[in-house]
């Protein structure tokens, strides 16, 4: 099933002042089931559902990204991901300013409103002109006057469509190990999409095969020997899904080959659906189990489209 409801872009956002979040609060399922139904949006007998993301007209659409070479030698790519499993395609781009990808960025999180001194980073997504997606334990959940930084098509420090900062998210916190409801709605306090566009997201119920007959793209802000600092953005283009495994009744662990490391949290799993750019997942980490090798793990299923559809209801301005 696939939601409707128009957004027309804004006036261009103004580059947005820091400012410290309101902080975070845990996923209520009433809640998210009072924000579908005033969207009209939910179907309990549907095997699915779907939003269809936006492209700015001034924006140029590039489907296929354009390769560049890291700023280490390629055999850099290595250290740290030793499996014979890990099948590594990684690389940089080029084109980070063109439609889809300047949708994807980087986030920078902290406390005591130290806007200079983050703790720790992570990557995210634009789901709507003023709302982010990323992995719940990229969040500062419970800290002191937290704040959550996102830099849109982020290279090198440069920030070509501004910054956003967080007013607050919403979500399921989630410490330690990886999990299939990994991640949060942000509310932010420009409507930076209006710039750069955002993704849509899709989600399948009973219909595993979706995922797995399907080739993924992800993409994230890794800090590794390769890419110091996670000053690049660095896209992986063929991940197949090889596993599901669900999480709870609505949540999917989408279990693919390894290539991700530190500050690719949040990161988006996407594809093109019907032609449109799609998120189904959310970078949440590796992990090993008794019938597979080590491998990556993104956080999807009907838990994250329903809780883009709480942000859409309640965060959009």
């Amino acid at each position: 099933m696939s939601n409707s409801k128009k957004q027309e872009p804004t006036s261009k956002p103004a580059v947005a002042e820091p400012c410290v979040s309101e902080g975070g609060e845990r996923i209520s399922r009433d809640r998210v089931i009072q924000a579908i139904n005033a969207l009209n949006a939910h179907d309990t007998s549907s095997s699915g559902s779907s939003w269809d993301g936006y492209c700015p007209s001034g924006l140029s659409f590039e489907k296929e990204p354009k390769k560049k070479k890291l700023p280490l030698p390629e055999d850099k790519l290595l250290d740290g991901l030793k499996d014979e499993a890990d099948k590594l395609e990684r690389h940089t781009i080029t084109n980070e300013t063109t439609f889809p990808w300047c949708t994807i960025g980087k986030i920078y999180a902290g406390k005591d409103a130290d806007f200079s001194n983050p703790l720790w980073m992570g990557s995210g997504v634009l789901v709507g002109r003023n709302l982010l997606l990323t992995a719940g334990h990229v969040a500062p959940w419970g800290l002191n006057r937290p704040w959550m930084k996102f830099i849109p098509a982020f290279e090198s420090r440069a920030e070509p469509f501004g910054a956003a900062y967080v007013l607050n998210w919403y979500g399921y916190r989630r410490d330690g190990d990886v999990h299939g409801k990994d991640y949060v709605i942000c509310k932010l306090n420009t409507n930076i999409g209006d710039q750069c566009g955002w993704l849509g997201y899709q989600w399948w119920s009973g219909q595993d095969n979706q995922y797995t007959d399907r080739i993924w793209t992800s993409v994230g802000y890794p800090a590794e020997p390769a890419n110091p600092g996670g000053m690049y953005m660095l896209v992986e283009d063929n991940v197949g899904i090889v596993d599901v495994d669900d999480e709870g009744a609505d949540g999917k662990e989408l279990e693919s080959n390894v290539f991700s490391l530190g500050g690719w949290s949040g990161g988006p799993l996407w594809g093109y659906i019907g032609g449109q750019s799609r998120v189904i997942g959310v970078l949440s980490g590796q992990e090993t189990d008794l019938l597979q090798p080590r491998h990556t793990v993104s956080a999807g299923g009907k838990a994250m489209g329903e809780l883009i559809i709480y942000g859409q209801t309640n965060f959009l301005p």
